[in-house]
């Protein structure tokens, strides 16, 4: 098997899913539970706002 046939998941070996979902929680774990800016909360309540006036 060549280095290219592990980038498609259907052929990636379990424990490298596992290495994987493991390092991404592990980097990614903290900043996804840190709270929204309000800044970022009240820009997504005006672009809800304008998709609901047709805007």
């Amino acid at each position: 098997m060549d280095a290219d046939q592990h980038l498609d998941p259907k052929n990636r070996p379990a424990e490298v899913d596992a290495w994987l979902t493991e390092k991404l929680r592990e980097a990614y774990g903290e900043v996804a539970a840190e709270p929204i800016p309000t800044s970022l909360l009240n820009l997504l309540k005006q672009l809800d706002k304008n998709e609901g006036s047709g805007s």
